[in-house]
């Protein structure tokens, strides 16, 4: 195991978030995610920051240079975890679901 696979297994758990979704959602191919969590292959510098992003979590705290996981902002934000629940939901919807949520969005917004 890795320090990097070792954090980011224990990342996504926290996250409920699984492989297939990260990977759907960075647009990786799963084997490459999976190579990740088990220590196999470490991600390019774009693609960790790309995980770290789109977890909110230090890319320093997966790659094992600090000891405690952090948010990438500690501003507060009344809606950061509306806003991550939404996207990570939006992650393992259908095709026809994420048409249906942005056609409810568009029409409250066009009021």
């Amino acid at each position: 195991m890795s320090i990097f696979g070792d954090r980011l297994r224990e990342i996504l758990r926290l996250r409920n978030v699984t492989q297939k979704a990260l990977a759907k959602e960075l647009e990786l191919n799963y084997k490459s995610v999976n190579s990740y969590v088990n220590g196999i292959f470490n991600p390019s510098l774009e693609t960790l920051a790309r995980i770290s992003i789109f977890l909110n979590i230090s890319a320093d705290y997966l790659i094992g240079l600090t000891p405690e996981p952090r948010p990438l902002q500690e501003i507060e934000d009344p809606y950061l975890a509306d806003v991550l629940m939404i996207r990570r939901s939006y992650v393992s919807m259908t095709d026809d679901q994420r048409k249906a949520i942005i056609d409810l969005v568009s029409s409250i917004v066009q009021k």
